[in-house]
């Protein structure tokens, strides 16, 4: 008998429950629950054939990932988590006294009321503006008040490579970790496709309000498990204070709004806190210095080892780039390029990069790889074929020893450009590996942009030892990159039990602290030179292939 379904997501502005309602047949139950889903013409059309000796309609309860299961077009469900349900409820109807009244028709009972600690609704994005003006006129006699911008990282193009129903579950399941993180005075409220905003009524400290984006954040990026695959989302956050950052309601806003945009520009999983005059006079000051940091010669160029994980021996080097600034010293990469990103000055130094490795790479001793990242401004430009092929016969690097790592984000947004160039330097031996990896769904899509490799991200290594669903993660993406021929690395290994599983679990090469730091070009050309000398007969291709 085909049941129906009714599932209700965000309405008017609050999150309610999903639920299955499931008719009663006349019949009384035979031997068990009996659930299929069936896909139709239209996407996924479920069809559900149960025989329950319970009321005349019974509400389920679905689970996250239950649900997850249910939006998979042409998906089989036959879940204990139903049955379950159904036998607990039919198990309560035949301990009723006999005098018990049944409800009459098809409605629901009455909801129970609400315990003390139910989470705050999702409140809509109108909703938002007129609680945050009540926070701050409440602010103005005591405390304080802060406002979050949380934006999903890589939200799109985990939507994008499954389909809206799971882009739907997905915002819907992050809009539940954080009401379930929340306080009860507290508000949280979707301002965006895939934004949320979060009021802390009571936050008034810079550091105070870092750590409570910290937590939230951690809540939310979780890995995501739909229809048994494993997506993970990261989450930038932008953070305004009362009254520091703004006295009303659109101008905290509008300051968190920017502060997100700065942290989604600064890389995945960073929180922002609105700038002050002092922070935004020395930002301007760093780029100033930046635009001749090339010409003075500032920037430098390390090298770290990529090992095997079954020989232990180097087979490839990441080359990795630094700002030796005379006044604040070794600037980090993830603190200047994206200045860089913002200044235009992106391809200027990519270009740098790319010859300084190549050269530097030409002159080892051991024939091993290059790998050296591509950022999203050098695809833009659409001349990064000819740039390559130019840079290689300048240093004189064979193409089969170089690899063009890239972020899946900047893939992802720039996949056309990234196919167009990425072609024709793969016939010559030039590869494509695609860093920070954690979505397996996404893999069949890379393959399709000619990908030959890919690297497990460093928050999912760090995390699979302790977190079940970043060893989720882990094992998705190096299942499916197995079965589809790419080959699966990882990156900031950093103790032996990492070390040990991944090698385990069939993971290619891997890289981290405890394998091997940056080091300078004058200790990488050493150590390759030794290499040579420890085998007798002269130098040896190490991890050819």
């Amino acid at each position: 008998m085909a049941g129906t379904t009714s599932m209700t997501g965000v309405d008017g502005g609050i999150a309610k429950d999903w639920r299955l309602r499931v008719p009663r047949p006349a019949a009384a139950w035979p031997g068990g629950a009996r659930l299929v889903a069936g896909a139709g013409a239209s996407g996924f059309v479920v069809g559900l054939a149960a025989r329950l000796l319970a009321p005349a309609w019974m509400a389920l309860p679905v689970p996250f990932a239950l649900t997850a299961g249910v939006a998979g077009a042409g998906t089989a469900l036959v879940t204990a988590v139903l049955a379950q349900e159904v036998r607990r409820r039919r198990a309560a109807h035949r301990s009723m006294p006999k005098d018990a009244v049944l409800p009459a028709g098809p409605a629901d009972p009455p909801p129970p009321a609400a315990p003390h600690n139910e989470p705050a609704p999702l409140f809509s994005q109108a909703d938002m503006a007129e609680r945050l003006q009540r926070s701050i006129e409440q602010a103005r006699a005591s405390g304080g008040c802060a406002l979050l911008h949380l934006g999903l990282d890589g939200f799109q193009e985990v939507q994008d490579a499954r389909g809206p129903a799971v882009g739907d579950l997905l915002l819907m399941e992050a809009g539940q970790r954080l009401r379930n993180a929340l306080r009860g005075t507290d508000a949280v409220g979707r301002v965006g496709d895939s934004a949320f905003a979060v009021i802390l009524p009571g936050v008034s400290g810079a550091e105070q309000a870092r750590r409570s984006a910290a937590r939230l954040a951690t809540a939310v990026r979780e890995p995501y498990v739909v229809v048994g695959v494993a997506s993970r989302i990261d989450v930038s956050v932008g953070v305004a204070l009362f009254p520091a950052d703004g006295d009303s309601a659109a101008a905290l806003m509008r300051r968190a709004r920017g502060a997100l945009e700065r942290a989604k520009a600064g890389g995945r999983g960073t929180v922002v806190l609105c700038e002050s005059p002092e922070a935004a006079a020395d930002a301007r000051r760093m780029n100033e210095e930046l635009q001749h940091a090339l010409e003075l010669e500032q920037f430098e160029m390390t090298y770290q080892p990529v090992f095997a994980a079954r020989s232990g021996v180097p087979v490839a080097y990441e080359a990795q780039v630094g700002w030796r600034h005379p006044a604040r010293g070794l600037v980090p990469a993830s603190v200047f390029m994206p200045l860089c990103e913002r200044s235009g000055m992106m391809e200027k130094l990519g270009r740098w990069m790319l010859h300084a490795a190549c050269t530097e790479a030409a002159t080892w001793a051991v024939p091993v790889r290059l790998s050296i990242n591509i950022e999203g401004a050098q695809f833009r430009r659409g001349d990064l074929e000819h740039l390559v092929i130019e840079t290689l016969h300048r240093s004189g690097l064979a193409a089969d020893r170089l690899d063009l790592e890239v972020t899946e984000a900047v893939l992802l947004e720039h996949s056309q450009q990234v196919l167009a160039a990425m072609l024709p330097l793969r016939a010559l031996g030039v590869r494509l590996v695609v860093d920070d990896f954690c979505q397996a769904a996404a893999l069949q899509r890379f393959r399709d942009a000619a990908v030959q490799q890919v690297k497990l991200g460093r928050d999912a290594v760090r995390t699979m030892l302790t977190d079940p669903g970043a060893m989720a993660v882990v094992r998705s993406v190096l299942g499916m990159a197995a079965e589809m021929g790419i080959e699966a690395a990882a990156e900031g290994v950093e103790q032996t039990a990492q070390r040990d599983l991944l090698a385990h679990l069939g993971c290619g090469p891997m890289q981290g602290g405890l394998l091997g730091p940056p080091q300078s070009p004058e200790r990488t050309r050493q150590y390759l030179w030794q290499a040579t000398r420890r085998v007798e007969g002269g130098a040896v291709l190490i991890g050819a292939g």
